[in-house]
Protein backbone atom coordinates (compact mmCIF):
# COMPACT_ATOMS: atom_id res chain seq x y z
CA UNK A 1 0.00 0.00 0.00
CA UNK A 2 1.94 3.15 -1.00
CA UNK A 3 0.74 6.86 -0.14
CA UNK A 4 1.54 10.07 -2.56
CA UNK A 5 3.06 12.89 -1.04
CA UNK A 6 3.40 16.32 -2.67
CA UNK A 7 6.58 17.60 -3.51
CA UNK A 8 7.89 21.37 -4.22
CA UNK A 9 10.98 21.78 -6.07
CA UNK A 10 13.63 24.59 -6.60
CA UNK A 11 11.83 26.38 -9.62
CA UNK A 12 8.69 25.95 -7.63
CA UNK A 13 6.33 23.66 -9.56
CA UNK A 14 4.61 20.88 -7.89
CA UNK A 15 4.85 17.06 -8.41
CA UNK A 16 3.24 13.93 -6.55
CA UNK A 17 5.55 11.13 -5.38
CA UNK A 18 4.56 7.62 -4.01
CA UNK A 19 5.75 7.14 -0.49
CA UNK A 20 6.32 3.21 0.43
CA UNK A 21 5.07 2.84 4.41
CA UNK A 22 8.31 1.80 6.36
CA UNK A 23 8.36 -2.42 6.78
CA UNK A 24 6.91 -3.62 10.13
CA UNK A 25 9.60 -3.59 13.40
CA UNK A 26 9.04 -7.36 13.12
CA UNK A 27 11.09 -7.14 9.60
CA UNK A 28 14.83 -8.52 9.00
CA UNK A 29 17.32 -5.66 9.54
CA UNK A 30 20.22 -8.09 9.04
CA UNK A 31 21.46 -11.85 8.66
CA UNK A 32 24.58 -12.88 10.70
CA UNK A 33 26.49 -16.06 9.86
CA UNK A 34 27.62 -17.84 12.64
CA UNK A 35 28.85 -21.65 13.63
CA UNK A 36 27.36 -21.17 17.17
CA UNK A 37 27.63 -24.10 19.88
CA UNK A 38 27.22 -26.58 17.18
CA UNK A 39 30.40 -25.95 14.60
CA UNK A 40 27.49 -26.20 11.68
CA UNK A 41 27.04 -23.03 10.32
CA UNK A 42 23.62 -20.99 10.44
CA UNK A 43 22.30 -17.74 9.49
CA UNK A 44 20.89 -15.61 12.48
CA UNK A 45 18.26 -13.13 11.75
CA UNK A 46 18.23 -10.19 13.55
CA UNK A 47 15.07 -8.01 12.99
CA UNK A 48 14.57 -3.78 13.22
CA UNK A 49 13.30 -3.68 16.53
CA UNK A 50 15.80 -5.88 17.97
CA UNK A 51 18.54 -3.92 16.01
CA UNK A 52 17.14 -0.35 17.04
CA UNK A 53 16.93 -1.63 20.63
CA UNK A 54 20.58 -2.56 20.77
CA UNK A 55 21.60 0.13 19.13
CA UNK A 56 19.62 2.41 22.02
CA UNK A 57 20.84 0.61 24.86
CA UNK A 58 24.33 0.47 23.73
CA UNK A 59 24.20 4.41 22.83
CA UNK A 60 23.29 5.11 26.29
CA UNK A 61 25.06 2.79 28.48
CA UNK A 62 28.44 3.86 26.29
CA UNK A 63 27.35 7.44 26.23
CA UNK A 64 27.11 7.86 22.87
CA UNK A 65 26.18 11.11 21.79
CA UNK A 66 26.27 13.49 19.10
CA UNK A 67 30.10 14.65 20.21
CA UNK A 68 31.44 11.04 20.30
CA UNK A 69 33.67 9.71 17.59
CA UNK A 70 33.58 5.93 17.68
CA UNK A 71 36.42 3.79 16.36
CA UNK A 72 35.21 1.09 14.07
CA UNK A 73 37.83 -1.76 15.55
CA UNK A 74 35.59 -4.89 14.50
CA UNK A 75 35.25 -6.58 11.32
CA UNK A 76 31.72 -6.02 9.58
CA UNK A 77 31.39 -9.74 9.28
CA UNK A 78 31.48 -9.84 13.99
CA UNK A 79 27.93 -8.97 14.86
CA UNK A 80 29.11 -6.62 17.31
CA UNK A 81 30.14 -4.15 14.97
CA UNK A 82 26.38 -3.64 14.10
CA UNK A 83 25.77 -2.17 17.67
CA UNK A 84 28.76 0.08 16.69
CA UNK A 85 27.84 1.10 13.56
CA UNK A 86 24.13 1.70 14.32
CA UNK A 87 23.94 3.15 17.77
CA UNK A 88 26.88 5.83 16.51
CA UNK A 89 24.63 6.75 13.29
CA UNK A 90 21.74 6.98 15.34
CA UNK A 91 23.17 9.39 17.97
CA UNK A 92 24.18 11.48 14.82
CA UNK A 93 28.37 10.60 16.09
CA UNK A 94 31.13 10.77 13.69
CA UNK A 95 32.17 7.04 12.65
CA UNK A 96 35.78 6.70 12.16
CA UNK A 97 36.78 3.49 9.65
CA UNK A 98 40.05 2.88 9.53
CA UNK A 99 41.99 2.62 6.24
CA UNK A 100 45.62 2.52 5.03
CA UNK A 101 46.32 5.56 2.34
CA UNK A 102 46.48 3.68 -0.53
CA UNK A 103 50.07 4.21 -2.20
CA UNK A 104 51.61 5.10 1.06
CA UNK A 105 55.40 5.76 0.79
CA UNK A 106 57.17 3.05 2.56
CA UNK A 107 58.43 4.10 5.87
CA UNK A 108 54.65 5.25 6.68
CA UNK A 109 53.34 1.97 8.66
CA UNK A 110 54.47 -0.39 5.67
CA UNK A 111 51.24 0.10 4.48
CA UNK A 112 51.41 0.86 0.76
CA UNK A 113 48.19 -0.63 -1.33
CA UNK A 114 46.80 -1.83 1.57
CA UNK A 115 43.34 -0.88 2.45
CA UNK A 116 42.31 -3.27 4.97
CA UNK A 117 41.01 -2.11 8.62
CA UNK A 118 41.89 -5.07 10.37
CA UNK A 119 45.77 -4.65 8.71
CA UNK A 120 45.66 -0.55 9.96
CA UNK A 121 44.30 -1.80 13.62
CA UNK A 122 47.01 -4.28 13.99
CA UNK A 123 49.65 -2.45 12.95
CA UNK A 124 49.09 0.35 14.52
CA UNK A 125 45.86 0.88 16.93
CA UNK A 126 47.20 3.73 17.95
CA UNK A 127 47.78 5.74 15.56
CA UNK A 128 44.31 5.22 14.47
CA UNK A 129 42.89 5.92 17.50
CA UNK A 130 44.70 9.22 17.60
CA UNK A 131 43.84 10.22 14.11
CA UNK A 132 40.88 10.12 14.42
CA UNK A 133 40.49 11.41 17.37
CA UNK A 134 38.19 8.24 18.87
CA UNK A 135 36.17 8.75 21.82
CA UNK A 136 34.65 5.65 21.73
CA UNK A 137 36.83 2.00 21.11
CA UNK A 138 35.33 -1.51 21.32
CA UNK A 139 37.76 -4.26 20.60
CA UNK A 140 39.63 -7.93 21.29
CA UNK A 141 42.08 -7.99 24.20
CA UNK A 142 44.59 -8.65 21.90
CA UNK A 143 44.38 -5.38 19.82
CA UNK A 144 44.06 -3.62 23.39
CA UNK A 145 47.51 -4.52 24.38
CA UNK A 146 48.94 -3.31 21.41
CA UNK A 147 48.38 0.07 22.81
CA UNK A 148 51.82 1.29 24.09
CA UNK A 149 51.14 2.69 27.60
CA UNK A 150 52.96 5.29 29.83
CA UNK A 151 54.10 5.39 33.27
CA UNK A 152 51.79 6.72 35.90
CA UNK A 153 53.08 9.57 37.07
CA UNK A 154 50.60 10.55 40.12
CA UNK A 155 52.41 12.00 42.71
CA UNK A 156 49.59 10.62 45.00
CA UNK A 157 49.80 6.63 43.87
CA UNK A 158 52.52 4.71 46.34
CA UNK A 159 52.31 2.18 43.11
CA UNK A 160 55.29 1.68 41.07
CA UNK A 161 53.68 -0.68 38.83
CA UNK A 162 50.43 1.88 37.35
CA UNK A 163 50.31 2.74 33.96
CA UNK A 164 48.19 5.36 31.69
CA UNK A 165 47.38 6.38 28.28
CA UNK A 166 49.50 8.58 26.66
CA UNK A 167 48.44 11.71 26.11
CA UNK A 168 48.49 11.11 22.60
CA UNK A 169 45.19 9.28 23.73
CA UNK A 170 43.47 11.67 25.69
CA UNK A 171 40.10 11.96 23.40
CA UNK A 172 39.18 8.24 24.39
CA UNK A 173 36.43 8.38 27.29
CA UNK A 174 34.99 5.09 26.76
CA UNK A 175 37.00 1.73 26.21
CA UNK A 176 35.16 -1.69 25.82
CA UNK A 177 37.33 -5.04 25.55
CA UNK A 178 35.69 -8.23 24.76
CA UNK A 179 34.87 -11.14 22.31
CA UNK A 180 37.26 -13.34 22.94
CA UNK A 181 39.55 -14.69 26.15
CA UNK A 182 40.96 -12.27 28.76
CA UNK A 183 45.00 -12.50 29.00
Amino acid sequence: HRRRREVQHDNGSLAFESVRPPPPASSAAYIVFTSGSTGRPKGVVGSRANLAWYARAKREGERISSESTLLLASSFAFDPSLGDVFSTLSAGARLAVPVAQMGAEEGTHGLAGCGSPAAVLLHDLQSAVAASRATHLCTTPQLWQTLRWSPCSDANSSRTDALMLPAELSSLQFACVGGEAMP
